[in-house]
């Protein structure tokens, strides 16, 4: 890699993420922060897709280029921002049949917000008949949100409880490949050891059946 370069993860990780919610990945590009590309790729990825996913450039820096990029392609936008964490920096815009999700760039974020929100799109767009996919279970250490905002916490599922994983920073993308699903924690909640909890599964572990 040259200085100022990061690897691609998220690219290879939301075309599996579509196709574990039984979506088809129909094209994929990389842009720079340049407004005039990131333009050209969204307006060719909606002339052939259902759907539009671009991840990063969706904040508030002068590198944030999807926003615009995108009303100039001629979408309007539905929602920007929600309170919750990870996943704060989420844009949203249509135009006539297509969607465009504008996700975070951070890796956590970006799949958390896949899984919350463009799951779910993605199975009634199919017409599928939807399921959360939830299991319950009792906490094995406590949790809490303190800051205002909902917190979706990585948990596993193990047969002493529901375990939530130790690193919850959205750049942690080792706790997301090891977690089975998340809960969703309101804000100013405290959940104690020992509360009952529902928690929902990520579409790539559903058809694993954690242990209950």
């Amino acid at each position: 890699l040259r200085p100022g370069q990061i690897r691609d993860s998220n690219g290879p990780m939301l075309a599996a993420a579509v196709a574990a919610s039984g979506g088809r990945v129909v094209s994929m590009a990389r842009v720079g922060d340049r407004e005039r590309a990131t333009y050209e790729a969204i307006a060719e990825a909606a002339a052939t897709a259902d759907l539009v996913l671009t991840s990063g450039g969706v904040s508030v820096g002068p590198h944030d280029l999807v926003r615009a990029a995108a009303a100039e392609a001629g979408f309007a936008p539905l929602l920007w921002r929600v309170r919750q964490k990870p996943g704060k920096p989420l844009f949203v815009a249509a135009r006539e049949a297509t969607l465009l999700v504008g996700l975070p760039g951070n890796p956590v974020s970006a799949l958390s917000c896949f899984a919350h929100y463009v799951h779910p799109w993605l199975q009634a767009a199919a017409g599928r008949p939807f399921d959360w996919h939830r299991r319950r279970g009792r906490l094995a250490e406590p949790v809490a949100a303190r800051d205002g905002r909902t917190h979706l916490v990585r948990v596993r599922l193990e047969a002493d409880g529901v375990h939530p994983l130790a690193r919850q920073a959205s750049h942690m993308l080792t706790t997301i490949s090891r977690a089975h699903g998340y809960l969703v924690v309101e804000p100013e909640t405290a959940l104690d050891a020992g509360s009952e909890v529902e928690l929902f599964l990520y579409p790539w572990q559903a058809t694993h059946n954690p242990r209950p």
